[in-house]
């Protein structure tokens, strides 16, 4: 007989809270550079590029945010009692540190880079 046990599949919400951020952060600069392009180019003035860069920082910080939450919900439920000494000996402890590092990090990152839509000049953030 064979006592080996299949681990148990990660939820999808973590594998929203590892990807979420990245690929919203990814999306903002991405869309944003489009946008600031426009601007540039005269197809769109400067004052609804910037209202438009800021809602898609919004959103972007939204889905981050929601990928913070669910991974510091799964790090609340892992045997790792402190942030400081992560162990994470089971898959699931390891993904819900994981998660929380990247969703953190790229947090910061939208953050980062949605105030340079209101400190730089427009046309210069595109170089």
């Amino acid at each position: 007989m064979n006592t080996y046990e299949i681990p148990a599949r990660p939820a999808r919400s973590i594998w929203f809270a590892i990807l979420g951020a990245p690929l919203a952060w990814a999306a903002q600069g991405l869309i944003g550079w489009f946008v600031s392009a426009r601007a540039c180019a005269g197809d769109l003035d400067s004052g609804g590029a910037r209202v438009a860069e800021l809602v898609i920082s919004i959103v972007a910080l939204i889905v981050a945010l929601a990928g913070v939450g669910i991974g510091l919900r799964a790090w609340r439920h892992s045997a790792d009692s402190s942030i400081a000494a992560i162990r994470a000996e089971v898959r699931q402890d390891f993904l819900a540190a994981v998660a929380l590092i990247v969703s953190v990090s790229f947090s910061l990152g939208i953050v980062w880079a949605a105030l340079s839509a209101f400190l730089l000049p427009m046309c210069e953030r595109m170089r």
